[in-house]
């Protein structure tokens, strides 16, 4: 069947706006029917290299979500065929592989832990009011993002965590300069310093990061440029600068909080 010129907006507009929203809670394991338990042994023979985390039905008969690390992809029973691409409940208006994936790359960076990340804002906002955030100090727009991030976590409650994720690879001065910012006495203004073009110390020889754990899960959930956004808990995840009134939408806080928070201060 081939899309109206109506229809086609539509799925456009569903894809791009439903692709992260939140999911409610659910199990993440593996379903143990025996239709699942024969696709995961079929799977494991004839393709053992294959990396399977989780198999679950979807809500095609007959068709399996099949998770390995951040790629969600889907599989008939006997696993014969593997079908990349976005399952979309048009009724609903959502868009359930990018809500699965997004799930998916909160987890996996989740497990990063915050006490490695350089975080802005109070301690005390709501759960879900958090943006993380890969950053590279040389990156253009994580320059830009970082200004608004600094008048954003004054005047609303919100937390930024900032990850590290030189572009260049870790061999590169970007990677050095995230190791100095870490390292530093307060990386909080090491960090605004660095992305301001500003000298930042060099870091003590025995100081040790976390940066080849954030490079690392950074490739494994797809990160290609920075910045690169996970909105709130479960949230919409992407790449690019977005201005504050759009992230500030993205997590459900408008403009009178800012000036109730602002008041709070005062």
């Amino acid at each position: 069947m081939t899309l109206s010129r109506f229809g086609r907006p539509l799925l456009a507009a569903i894809l791009c706006l439903s692709a992260g929203a939140a999911l409610a809670a659910e199990d993440d394991q593996s379903s143990t029917t025996p239709a699942i338990e024969a696709l995961r042994a079929h799977l494991a023979e004839e393709f053992p290299r294959f990396q399977v985390d989780a198999i679950r039905p979807t809500p095609l008969d007959g068709v399996y979500e099949v998770v390995s690390n951040t790629d969600v992809m889907y599989m008939g029973a006997d696993g014969r065929y593997l079908l990349r691409g976005q399952l979309i409940d048009l009724q609903a208006k959502r868009n359930l592989t990018g809500q699965r994936r997004s799930q998916l790359v909160h987890a996996r960076v989740e497990a990063l832990g915050e006490e490695s990340m350089v975080v802005f804002g109070r301690d005390d906002v709501a759960a879900g009011n958090t943006i993380t955030v890969f950053t590279d100090p040389t990156c253009p727009y994580c320059r830009k993002l970082h200004e608004d991030v600094l008048q954003m976590v004054e005047q609303y409650p919100v937390q930024v965590r900032y990850l590290m994720f030189p572009r260049q690879g870790l061999q590169s001065g970007a990677a050095d300069q995230l190791r100095d910012i870490w390292c530093a006495d307060d990386p909080q203004q090491a960090l605004t310093r660095a992305k301001r073009g500003q000298s930042v110390p060099e870091r003590d020889d025995g100081c040790k990061t976390p940066l080849r754990q954030h490079f690392q899960a950074a490739r494994a959930v797809g990160v290609n440029g920075t910045p690169f956004l996970m909105i709130g808990d479960g949230g919409p995840v992407f790449s690019g600068y977005r201005p504050t009134s759009e992230l500030l939408s993205m997590l459900g806080i408008s403009p009178d909080q800012g000036q109730a928070q602002a008041g709070a201060s005062d």
